[in-house]
């Protein structure tokens, strides 16, 4: 019997299998939701914001496949220590698809 190859990078199964960041935390001061109605997947983000508006900690919960878990591990990871302003003009799709190297 073959198997048959998953279309995802060695970095995307990593992460889906020893996410990184993954919890609800329970001091978070935001907490953001977003879902994919075609799929079902879910995710919840939640980020520790000090007052000089820097992310000190962001962690996520999943209900989704490798590539949703993978990519908000490494999502978590890209903004911890950066200004918020700075996560909205650099964090994109693209960077972070580029990060996991490539998604289906």
């Amino acid at each position: 019997m073959s198997r048959v190859p998953l279309p995802y990078t060695q970095k995307v199964l990593d992460l889906f299998r020893n996410p990184k960041n993954l919890g609800k935390m329970e001091d978070a001061n935001v907490i953001a939701v977003a879902g994919n109605p075609a799929c079902g997947d879910m995710i919840t983000f939640y980020m520790k914001i000090n007052d000089q508006e820097i992310v000190e900690k962001a962690t996520f919960e999943s209900y989704g496949c490798a590539a949703n878990i993978a990519t908000a591990s490494i999502v978590t990871e890209m903004i911890k220590g950066m200004r918020l302003e700075d996560v909205w003009k650099t964090i994109t799709w693209q960077k972070v698809t580029e990060e996991v190297g490539g998604l289906p």
